[in-house]
């Protein structure tokens, strides 16, 4: 993928004038190709990268970040982060290593990492929908962990350079774990026209996730003949 973007880069940018214009049928069909190789290369990294985060995301939402002994499973390992998150940043911080170790382009590695914070936050976002209720995810005392491992997860995001993709991506998760860590108190003091935007925030978000999150898997099953 980064060999092929920059040969398309020097046919369209850098290749003098006189060669392409002697060329140019030559040309467009070098380009098609090149562009459909990149294409297809990137979505199928974003696939079996999102088929890797699929597996760990849901961790987050059962974690506990703060262990009251060593005993806690999900500090089994004992130092850095919680085993749930960790898997979690194992995935970005392994396909940030690759993209920076094969020179992919700057802009290429940020709209790959685009998609992966977008399906991240997809999916945690049905699943605490979904399954909140039933698993205790709307206690206060839940959310505030779960708000502790997306805090971590947007520091390692800020520390690699991504943060302002992940402040974009992961907004209407964050903004729902925060209202269901409100204290009931500051809820009842909170007006009736801000109570409605939360409320109309909250079920446009439930909504419109769950539509691209269905979008999304049905292209990824297309894409890769699933």
């Amino acid at each position: 993928m980064s060999n092929s973007i920059e040969i398309l880069y020097f046919i369209q940018q850098r290749a003098p004038e006189s060669l392409l214009s002697a060329t140019i049928t030559a040309n467009e069909e070098a380009m098609t190709i090149l562009e459909e190789v990149i294409m297809y290369t990137f979505q199928q990294c974003v696939y079996y990268i999102t088929k890797a985060l699929y597996v760990v995301l849901p961790g987050l939402l059962d974690c506990n970040p703060f262990p009251v002994d060593s005993s806690e499973p999900c500090w089994k390992g004992g130092v850095g982060f919680p085993e749930p998150v960790r898997r979690v940043l194992q995935v970005f911080q392994s396909a940030q290593e690759l993209l920076h170790g094969y020179l992919v382009h700057p802009e290429i590695q940020a709209q790959m990492f685009a998609y992966l914070f977008f399906f991240s936050n997809v999916s945690l976002l049905n699943q605490l929908l979904d399954k909140g209720p039933a698993r205790g995810w709307f206690q206060r005392s839940k959310s505030l962990q779960i708000q502790a491992c997306l805090r971590m997860l947007m520091e390692w995001a800020t520390k690699s350079g991504l943060g302002h993709l992940a402040e974009k991506f992961f907004t209407k998760l964050n903004s729902t774990v925060s209202i269901v860590a409100t204290p009931p108190q500051q809820l009842t003091q909170v007006t009736h026209t801000k109570a409605c935007s939360y409320l109309i925030e909250w079920t446009w978000t439930a909504s419109v996730w769950r539509t691209a999150s269905t979008d999304s898997c049905s292209m990824s099953d297309t894409t890769c003949g699933v």
